[in-house]
């Protein structure tokens, strides 16, 4: 592999945020009305360094330690952190303002309006697709064939 094809295929992830236009939902607490407002946010094309961010904010390498656990052979009881996953990808994929120069806290992410919160996920699955599951028989890329 050559670093002029790793390119082209892909490989390297753009800074560039991209414009996505959602559509938040809610119902009114006070009138019990629905209301909906479209604008625009923008979504960052996550790369490796972002997934090592997430987990971070998410507490996932945070690990509590018992003080009186035994020093022993036996491993000293670890928990993780219940902290939000979806709640750091949103943190660290959406970008607000007309610039896309405004970032979303943690805490903030956090306590955004669930359906808000949806809307925002939806937008950076639509920028961020995952790779679907091939059915087994399915063809293999060129690479994957010459090494077979």
């Amino acid at each position: 592999m050559q670093l002029d094809q790793l390119i082209n295929m892909g490989g390297l992830i753009s800074a560039a945020p991209v414009p996505q236009e959602i559509t938040w939902v809610r119902i009114d607490p006070d009138s019990g009305e629905e209301l909906s407002d479209t604008f625009t946010i923008h979504v960052r094309k996550l790369a490796y360094e972002d997934q090592e961010r997430m987990l971070m904010m998410a507490g996932a390498f945070d690990r509590l330690h018992d003080d009186d656990a035994e020093t022993d052979s036996q491993e000293a009881p670890k928990k993780v952190s219940q902290k939000s996953i979806n709640s750091a990808l949103i943190a660290t994929a959406v970008r607000l303002g007309e610039t896309a120069d405004q970032e979303l806290t943690y805490e903030q992410a956090s306590r955004l309006h669930h359906t808000l919160a949806r809307a925002m996920l939806d937008a950076i699955s639509k920028v961020n697709p995952a790779p679907r599951k091939k059915k087994p028989g399915a063809r293999r890329g060129n690479l994957a064939r010459a090494g077979s």
